[in-house]
């Protein structure tokens, strides 16, 4: 633990672990040394040039309750792996390096993030370890790789983020992990690509935004659109599993040609506008053996062209 130290020190050859609990003295400083070595602090890092009093490190660690606002541009440590633990419930960590990891194993955090130097193709790993209620917000990342997994105590878990909220310069968003995972609401860029074909567990998705292509994973996916999404031009695929597929219409939305596969079950809800048509074409479908039909307004009409003898309406 190192709190208003005045010398100079340099750690050894092994992974270590410094405790920051205050700032450093005139003249302190600690060198991580060789290995993967992580500064830990369950207080906010002081809003200066930390660049000459903390060298070496790879990993920065908050393991308090909260809020972190840390602006890497400022401190200046050269640090891109962050774990958020404990019980912060927000943290805010600005200006970090394209291809940046936060690993988050605690409940109910809200990360907060944005590249320092901007260009057209960002990207950051969020890892979820036994963590749920996560909420994302992202500024100038073009792609967002999330992975899901669990702490090694526990059994088979389900990561759950409450909301993908600001996000709208995400254009692909990438599902890896050996868990379970459900994400409540997603704003992505309109027209985003989704793969999970990297993910071995079941995963359920929202999106209030319109995706352009989705790749599930090989268990089940229950998958839910924003209202017009299934539409031509755009392509959902659902994998092995028995998949489900959610979307509500636009008004008198002619959805065009689907390109739909691997979806068992499929849920149509006409939107509440009354006396309007949805049309759509089923001659690409493929794996559809449920089509289930609400109407959002007893005067909607209906119009589906091309079902297989198979589909049971």
């Amino acid at each position: 633990t190192v709190v208003a130290q005045t010398t100079a020190s340099t750690l050894g050859d092994g992974n270590d672990t410094v405790m920051v609990s205050g700032a450093l003295g005139v003249g302190g400083s600690v060198n991580g040394g060789n290995g993967t070595d992580t500064i830990s602090t369950a207080v906010n890092l002081a809003a200066v040039d930390m660049s000459a009093m903390l060298l070496g490190f790879e990993t920065l660690e908050f393991t308090g309750a909260g809020p972190i606002s840390v602006d890497m541009a400022v401190n200046k440590l050269a640090i891109s792996d962050f774990v958020i633990g404990g019980t912060v419930a927000a943290a805010a960590i600005a200006n970090v390096a394209a291809n940046s990891v936060f690993t988050i194993n605690n409940n109910g955090t809200t990360l907060t993030t944005d590249i320092g130097t901007n260009t057209l193709a960002d990207a950051v790993t969020v890892n979820l370890v036994s963590a749920t209620g996560t909420a994302l917000n992202t500024a100038e990342i073009e792609t967002l790789n999330i992975v899901s997994t669990k702490l090694a105590a526990e059994g088979a878990f389900t990561n759950t983020i409450a909301a993908l909220g600001t996000n709208s310069e995400v254009s692909t968003l990438n599902l890896s992990g050996s868990q379970a995972l459900t994400i409540g609401t997603a704003a992505l860029k309109a027209g985003a690509t989704v793969n999970a074909s990297a993910l071995t567990g079941n995963l359920t998705s929202t999106f209030r935004t319109a995706i352009g292509s989705y790749v599930g994973t090989g268990f089940v996916d229950t998958l839910s659109l924003a209202a017009g999404n299934l539409a031509q031009g755009n392509t959902f695929a659902g994998g092995a599993g028995l998949d489900v597929l959610n979307v509500t219409t636009s008004a008198a939305q002619n959805a065009g040609i689907l390109a739909l596969t691997g979806f068992e079950t499929v849920n149509i809800t006409t939107d509440a506008v009354g006396g309007d048509a949805y049309t759509a074409d089923f001659r690409n479908v493929t794996d559809l053996t449920t089509l289930n039909l609400t109407s959002g307004n007893d005067a909607d009409t209906l119009v589906l062209n091309r079902l297989h003898g198979s589909n049971v309406v």
